[in-house]
């Protein structure tokens, strides 16, 4: 996915730790009623890309968290803009 008209990219900060990553797949879960589709995760060198495919109401929501690069959200604008606001008053941005 790519930002477009449709969709939309959220990047949180480029340093995060393993538990925003637990907090943020709760909130996504238990707040915003997601469906984990299932995960996975790369190591690549000094690189570590993790992948979750979410689903939330029909649509895929798509959090990539990568070193260095800090995590993006991806799907659908309006959906993506809700969860952004939303997570950003409930759980502190490392």
């Amino acid at each position: 996915m790519f930002e477009s008209a449709e969709y939309h990219l959220e990047v949180w900060p480029d340093e995060y730790d393993t538990t925003f990553l637990k907090k943020l797949d709760y909130f996504l879960i238990h707040e915003i009623g997601a469906t984990r589709e299932n995960n996975e995760w790369v190591l690549g060198g000094s690189q570590k890309v993790t992948k979750f495919n979410y689903r939330i109401s029909g649509h895929q929501v798509i959090v990539k968290a990568e070193t260095y690069m800090g995590i993006l959200i991806c799907g659908p604008k309006a959906l993506v803009g809700k969860i952004a606001d939303k997570l950003k008053k409930k759980i502190k941005v490392p």
